[in-house]
């Protein structure tokens, strides 16, 4: 349960830093950019880039209530983000600049002037329920770094309660392709009305 406690930690005393220990806990969800059978790959188009969100107490806000994803390891990953933005930044749209359209913002900078009221318009075909109401920051991460250091990229798998069969069938292929145990990396459950209440949010699943 160590692993489980250190994420809420992050998450319920995370605050505007450029180090991921301080900042909170850094997500990529499952999403366009993968490689589709193994969501913790990028895709050929998007080699250089994951596209992620850093979530804390004070802006708990996901990018998506439906879809599984993968929490990143602040050991490994500290250093790897290529940029920040407050909402949505269509890193799908810019192949030249690593998703991140000409700026180069921290991630402290970009905590540090986060607001809510973004408008839906970047929910792209879903619902804003889904979105959390687009108010979700996104983090462009270096996807050399994170494909190199797999499978100690991700700390652990979670998925919110309404996609529990397909957060148990990614963790399952997860831990085969690099023979690992639910103990290496464990299964959480995301809980986004704990996240939104300023409660921890994270519940050990497996092992």
């Amino acid at each position: 349960m160590r692993t489980v406690q250190n994420i809420n930690d992050r998450f319920l005393n995370g605050f505007a830093s450029n180090d991921l220990w301080e900042a909170g806990v850094l997500l990529h969800h499952a999403d366009a950019q993968d490689n589709g059978g193994k969501h913790w790959l990028p895709s050929g188009g998007y080699a250089d880039r994951l596209a992620g969100s850093v979530i804390n107490r004070k802006w708990p806000y996901t990018f998506s209530r439906s879809q599984p994803g993968f929490i990143a390891n602040p050991d490994v990953m500290q250093g790897s983000l290529y940029c920040a933005s407050r909402q949505d930044q269509n890193s799908m749209g810019d192949h030249g600049d690593h998703g991140c359209h000409g700026g180069r913002q921290a991630l402290k900078t970009m905590l540090s002037g986060q607001h809510a009221g973004w408008y839906c318009a970047c929910a792209r075909g879903t619902s804003c329920d889904d979105r959390n109401g687009c108010q979700y920051n996104e983090v462009e991460i270096n996807a050399y770094t994170w494909t190199n250091k797999l499978p100690r990229t991700v700390e652990a798998i979670f998925y919110p309660g309404r996609a529990s069969a397909y957060g148990i069938a990614i963790h399952n292929s997860f831990l085969a392709d690099y023979g690992l145990q639910a103990r290496d990396c464990p299964l959480l459950e995301f809980d986004y009305q704990a996240a939104a209440e300023g409660r921890a949010p994270f519940r050990q699943v497996r092992p």
